[in-house]
């Protein structure tokens, strides 16, 4: 499975494009690199005939992963500091006391959260989280999403993407116009959903001159060819920029839920911002984590 999984990222890297066939082995590619390496040591100890191809499989998995594990030199951003954060709350089922706690906790002026249910929203808005992040804007659906941050928020319009999640314009606390795309982009688990998915992705806006943000669960990890086109587009995938590209954010069967836990959900930011730290925390009642990133705003 270790070659084939290789074999299948490798098809992708050259522009193939994801396949709603191939897209659950596009997401669980590091899990194949894990286990050719693993079989590429038994077979050297074995001294087994088949050891050098084992070998070179595992090789250029791991320098298809290496890229995302290591940081990389920041824009020279002088603006303002800003943190941001991202949670799927699972239909409103998350501890939002926790996702509050967390956001306080970690000082963060903007708060994007999905799948939240009118009850999320409003538990969030009516608790000490509303309180420090005063201004909000809510998506119209039933299960949608909703932003909340310090300063100021205007509704922006744009093309409709899968998942009714709100986007907006910012002024950050310091005064720093920064438009923010929120996502949800649809599950790929079949030909039709895989459509939806790479479209609700493609509708993606690009990134302006300025600081500008997109927060979500993309359903779509840097192995994906779907993804991968945003960051040409001149998106910056947070995690991989400060060297944790390969942190989970999707905690998949070990939260009893379908698939390998994968890393889904993102922070991309703006050609011009510098990341200056990122971060995942557990929540219950969610198989997704909630991210935290600390940004320097041109």
């Amino acid at each position: 499975m270790g070659a084939v999984g290789v074999t299948v990222r490798l098809l992708g890297a050259v522009g193939v494009p994801d396949h709603w066939a191939t897209v659950p082995l596009l997401g669980a590619f590091p899990w194949f690199v894990l286990w050719a390496a693993v079989t590429a040591l038994v077979l050297v100890v074995r001294r087994h005939r088949g050891r050098a191809v084992a070998v070179v499989v595992s090789l250029v998995g791991i320098a298809l992963l290496l890229p995302r594990a290591l940081p990389v030199v920041q824009p020279g951003a002088t603006g303002e500091v800003v943190t941001v954060a991202v949670v799927n709350v699972r239909i409103g089922a998350a501890d939002v006391e926790r996702v509050a706690r967390i956001a306080l906790e970690q000082d963060v002026d903007l708060l994007a959260v999905v799948e939240a249910t009118p009850d999320a929203s409003d538990a969030l808005v009516a608790g000490p989280v509303g309180a420090a992040l005063s201004t909000h804007e809510n998506a119209t659906t039933t299960v949608g999403g909703i932003v909340l941050a310090r300063g100021q928020l205007t509704p922006l319009a744009g093309l409709p993407h899968a998942g009714g999640t709100p986007d907006v314009r910012w002024v950050a606390p310091g005064g720093t116009n920064v438009p923010v795309t929120t996502l949800h982009a649809t599950a790929p688990i079949g030909p039709s959903s895989t459509a939806r998915w790479r479209d609700g992705i493609a509708r993606t806006p690009l990134p302006e001159a300025g600081p500008s943000l997109v927060l979500g669960d993309f359903n779509a990890t840097i192995d994906h060819a779907t993804f991968r086109a945003l960051l040409t587009a001149g998106w910056r995938d947070a995690a991989s920029a400060v060297g944790g590209g390969l942190a989970l954010t999707y905690d998949g069967v070990l939260d009893a839920s379908p698939g390998l836990p994968m890393a889904i959900d993102h922070v991309l930011v703006g050609p011009g911002v510098a990341v200056l730290s990122f971060g995942t925390h557990d929540v219950p009642g969610t198989d997704h984590r909630l991210l935290v990133a600390t940004l320097q705003l041109p």
